[in-house]
Formats: C-alpha cells, structure tokens, sequence
C-alpha cells in the first residue's frame, strides 16, 4: 500500500462531489480548524501539533482562502510540510463530506458498537480519553499509541510489532494529517474490526471499501450550532468542549461496493 494511496483516493473523491464549491468561512483555532462552504456545508479537523524540523504552521496563502475553490485545496492534504495547509484541506474535504448523507449511517459513536468480543484485543492509535474508559475495560488486552507521555501508552514505534496482534482496532482520524494512516492499516492485517474515529474523520465510505476498515464513526455539525462552533473554535474550545454540538455519526462499510 502506497504512504499516501488513501489519502489520494480520499481528495479526489471528495474533489469530485465539490465541483463549483467556495469557502465561505474559516476558522483556524488553536485545538480545531473549521471550514465553511458556500452551500453551508461545514466540516472540522482537530489540530495535529507537529514539533518535527521543517514543518510550517503558517500560511502563505492566508488573505485569499475565503472564496478558494474547496477542490483546490482539498490537495494540501498530499503536501508533506505545511502542517496548517493539511489541516484546512481535510476540514474543507469534511465539509464536503457533510454534502451527502448515507442511508446506513446511525446517530452513535464507535464506542456503542457491540465491536469488543470476548478475548479480543484493542488496539487504540492516537491518545482519545473518553474511547480509552469506555473500550479498554471491555477487552482482554488493550495497547495504546501516542506520542504523548500519558501512563500505559506505548510509542507509534512499536505498531508494526502490536497491531497484527489486535482483533480491534480504533484509528483517530488526525492519522491522515500525518500520512500515517495507511501504514497503520497495513498493520491490522488480523483485525476483525478496524474503525476510524473523531471529528476529523472523512465520511467517504466509498473509498475505504478495499481497505480493512470496517467503521466510521464521525461527526455532523448542524447548521444551528454555526455561530457557537465558530467562536469557541476561535477561543481556543477543545474537541470535548465542541462535543455538545457535534451529532455523532457512524458508517458501515460496505465491501465491494
């Protein structure tokens, strides 16, 4: 599997459904970055803080991204260095996943899916506290991997070595922000549930339909809670603190399709 095969199919995909569509509105919050089209279509992405040399967390472009066209910067995303341009580019590619809904999708999050048999083993990538005290408990084992220094987790160096021995596996969607999300999935060679989770999830089923995902499970921001969204955003607001106004959406994954 090719480093950026997923998140190509992902871009041109959601390239396609967008065709005409502008960005109306931005905001690029310290903790989430939300895109605005010209439909009202509006999608997030979790700030991904990345501390490796060579990395711009600036914009070039900042001035001109209210009217850009949403396809042209949906590419950002295969951009290796602009850690900001990534981020804007899968929130706007969230927004157009907002476009569409699927008649499979339920109103729950990944951790209300009877997922966890007994025996198995979890494997969670990316630090998600809440799916950590809902899940862990329920499996047999479980690994974690984060850079963080949090208790009992483990480094994204040692995925290669755990994951194969994960029955379950649980994806944060900040994954595609680092190009890692593809490597990951090679590693879940053995699961028998792999779901991409959190607000920065593209809901695409389409295109992970030859991939061992098995969930996604994302989020919807009503067109009510506009204005909130956008000024808590603006004030630094976390992703738990934007919770209450995300409706939680989780999609199957329908093989060959």
């Amino acid at each position: 599997m090719n480093e950026l095969s997923i998140e190509i199919a992902l871009v041109e995909c959601a390239a396609a459904r967008v065709k005409g569509r502008r960005i109306r509105s931005i905001c690029i919050g310290y903790n989430v970055t939300i895109v605005e089209l010209d439909d009202g279509s509006m999608g997030t992405s979790a700030m991904l803080k990345e501390p490796k040399a060579g990395t711009e967390h600036h914009l070039t472009e900042a001035g001109t991204l209210i009217g850009a066209k949403a396809d042209k910067v949906m590419y950002w995303l295969l951009e290796h260095q602009a850690s900001v341009k990534r981020n804007v580019a899968l929130a706007t590619i969230n927004a157009a996943s907002a476009m569409t809904s699927y008649p499979e999708e339920q109103g729950i999050t990944a951790s209300d899916l009877p997922l966890i048999h007994e025996g198995d083993v979890l494997g969670i990538v990316g630090f998600i506290a809440p799916m950590v005290r809902r899940m862990a408990p329920k499996a047999a084992d479980f690994f974690i991997f984060d850079n963080s220094l949090n208790e009992g987790v483990s480094p994204p160096e040692k995925q290669p070595e755990l994951i194969p021995k994960c029955s379950v596996v649980c994806i944060t969607g900040t994954s595609f922000l680092n190009h890692t999300v593809s490597t990951v999935l090679s590693y879940c060679r053995n699961a028998r549930e792999v779901v991409i989770v959190g607000p920065s999830t593209p809901l695409f089923p389409e295109v992970f339909a030859d991939t061992p995902v098995t969930f996604l499970a994302g989020s919807r921001w009503p067109s009510d809670k506009r204005e909130q969204l956008f000024s808590l955003s603006s004030q630094a607001a976390g992703v738990h603190q934007l919770s209450r106004l995300m409706r939680k959406v989780t999609i199957p994954i329908s093989r060959g399709s």
